[in-house]
């Protein structure tokens, strides 16, 4: 049954029959030909492309740009330098530029028969200034006359005609010291007319900065008093005012002695710096084992406040009160304990003077615990068992404690430790190379790595042992350093008094060998 037939049955009276939809259709993407290829190849190739190109595709390079404008002429123009003052005039290529005239306002724009017809004047070239003048800078040399010369610029080494002379040279070669110094020849004029010139001074390049600092100053002081000078100005009367000869002097002979060394110097300098390097690393770890042990020593406590609330005599003095009144409290309840004890009878004296012997352990207990224990034993064995105290008890001999491992300690660690665990801190030292030091001297005393009954004795005795290692390791590095030093300056005696050239060069050799033995033996040093 459809459902028209079920239209009619209801009575319904249906429209005209919808259309039945349409069928999609597949759209298909028309896939660009590759060049190189066929078409009827492509068309085997399906919708989708391969993934691999099957061809080469060839690089597009940038192509050359179309220039629209022409190559700008040039022509061949004299120039002046304004930097000369000869008036040398040379010759250049320089572009060609042809301004165009702007038309005036009001006035029309000429026809082209009319601008055949009239030439317009060329406007005349202005003379620009040489673009490279501007580099030669000229450095300003002081000015002075004859009177500022007379009063503060006189010195008995130089006449005024030769410091005219040195303010030229300086001036003519830019403050360049190396070349004035080179070209620095002044020649005196004779006195009279006739006479023998004198002969020139020779002059240092530490004279000449002397005297062109100084001539400078004095004259900037003349032209700007100091209390008016700015913040720029004085900067440059400081360095002036600043320099020494002497120092400089010194400083070029330093220079030129280290770079005249011999290479028996250098090595004994290189040996030097490393010994000096070692040292100040041992200083500085030192520096800094005394500051970590000045720190725990000087760290306030926290949790013990006792010294702090007890600190002037009158907080001693109650301290001293309470446990006074402690003491007696104690005391009255083991008088009352003895009185009350069922089954006895009326005190007698010797009850009595073991009470006392009793009181007087517990306060032997205040000032010691160990004489309390000791006391309270004696006094509970004389006095009888009235005081509560086993009378079986007693103190371990020494040789009892070490047999059944009983010891005391003033301070315990928190938390479990083994006594192996000292065993094996002493084997260990800061190096590896102090590390396989012990562990040879340790294999030569065969004494094994592992101690099967680690007891407090044996221990102890390690210990000791460990401590005598460890100073005789200290006292064979002092050794091999003492003979270090004395091979060092016998190969120094040798070389100085050598004698036969032949002799003298196979000394340097030898002590050359042993300067740079000592230096690596210095450098390759493990730090303790």
């Amino acid at each position: 049954m459809s459902a028209q037939d079920m239209r009619d049955m209801l009575g319904l009276t249906g429209d005209v029959a919808r259309p039945p939809p349409l069928k999609k259709h597949k759209t298909v993407e028309k896939r660009s030909l590759e060049k190189g290829i066929a078409r009827e190849v492509s068309a085997l190739m399906g919708e989708r492309a391969p993934p691999i190109a099957m061809i080469q595709v060839q690089p597009k390079y940038k192509q050359r740009p179309r220039r629209s404008q022409k190559v700008a002429p040039w022509e061949w123009q004299p120039f002046n330098n304004s930097a000369r003052e000869d008036g040398l005039v040379l010759h250049h290529w320089q572009r060609k530029t042809t301004p165009r005239p702007r038309p005036q306002s009001g006035q029309q724009p000429q026809t082209e028969s009319e601008a055949d017809g009239e030439k317009q004047p060329e406007p005349e070239q202005q003379e620009k200034e040489y673009q490279y003048a501007r580099y030669n800078v000229q450095i300003e040399t002081p000015t002075y006359d004859q009177s500022l010369y007379d009063t503060q610029l006189q010195d008995s080494s130089w006449t005024k005609a030769e410091t005219d002379y040195l303010l030229e040279t300086v001036k003519e070669y830019g403050q360049k010291w190396a070349v004035i110094w080179d070209r620095y020849e002044y020649q005196p004029e004779p006195a009279e007319k006739g006479a023998e010139a004198p002969e020139p001074t020779s002059r240092s390049m530490e004279d000449l900065k002397a005297r062109y600092y100084s001539v400078s100053a004095k004259v900037l002081v003349a032209e700007t008093p100091i209390s008016s000078m700015t913040g720029q100005q004085y900067n440059l009367y400081s360095t002036l005012t600043g320099f020494d000869p002497v120092k400089e002097t010194s400083r070029k002979k330093l220079v030129s002695g280290h770079l005249c060394r011999s290479q028996l110097e250098v090595d004994e300098e290189n040996v030097l710096l490393a010994e000096l390097q070692r040292i100040m690393i041992s200083q500085q770890q030192l520096e800094n084992e005394r500051k970590e042990i000045r720190d725990r020593l000087e760290y306030p406590s926290t949790s013990n406040t006792t010294g702090a609330q007890y600190s002037t005599s009158q907080q001693l003095g109650s301290l001293f009160q309470q446990l006074l009144q402690a003491d007696r409290m104690k005391k009255d309840r083991r008088l009352k304990a003895l009185n009350d004890t069922p089954g006895s009878g009326p005190n007698t004296s010797a009850q009595i003077q073991s009470a006392a012997g009793a009181t007087s352990g517990h306060r032997d207990s205040i000032s010691s615990a160990t004489g309390a224990r000791k006391a309270g034993g004696r006094d509970s064995i004389a006095g009888g068992s009235g005081t509560g105290i086993d009378p079986t008890a007693r103190a371990l001999t020494s040789h009892s404690a070490q047999r059944y491992f009983v010891t005391q300690h003033d301070r315990l660690s928190s938390g479990v430790s083994f006594a192996s665990e000292r065993l094996h801190r002493a084997r260990h030292a800061k190096t590896n190379a102090q590390n396989e030091k012990i562990s040879a001297i340790l294999n030569h005393l065969r004494i094994p790595d592992i101690i099967p009954l680690p007891t407090q004795r044996v221990i102890e005795d390690f210990e000791k042992l460990m401590q005598k290692v460890h100073l005789l390791l200290d006292m064979r590095k002092v050794a091999d350093k003492e003979v270090q030093e004395i091979r060092v300056k016998e190969a120094e005696k040798k070389v100085k008094e050598g004698k036969d050239s032949g002799g003298v060069k196979e000394e340097n050799d030898e002590a050359k060998s042993v300067m740079s033995d000592s230096a690596q033996t210095a450098t390759k040093r493990p730090k303790n």
